[in-house]
């Protein structure tokens, strides 16, 4: 059975499919980053409210358990044998 050619391992480097997930990976914390900036600007924006306050940490602790859920992917990635040895950061895109 083959392997599918946009995930196939060029030889140098890591597997192309950990560099694909890496990418997602780095795209998707990008995602996170703009509404965690968001949801601290509501947080702001609300003042003294307390059910908006609470909306907002309910949002933040969401935003966690997906940054956590998108480690946990790239650890089990990088821990692939065929990655080993690869020092950098496992979210950091290829460039």
């Amino acid at each position: 059975m083959s392997t599918s050619p946009s995930i196939q391992d060029s030889g140098s480097g890591p597997p192309q499919a950990v560099k694909i997930v890496r990418q997602h990976v780095h795209d998707v914390r990008n995602h996170l980053n703009g509404l965690e900036l968001a949801a601290t600007l509501i947080g702001e924006l609300a003042g003294e409210d307390e059910d908006i306050a609470l909306t907002v940490d309910q949002i933040r602790r969401n935003l966690t358990l997906l940054e956590d859920s998108l480690k946990s992917l790239m650890r089990q990635f990088m821990a692939e044998p065929s990655s080993a040895g690869d020092s950098r950061d496992p979210a950091a895109p290829e460039g």
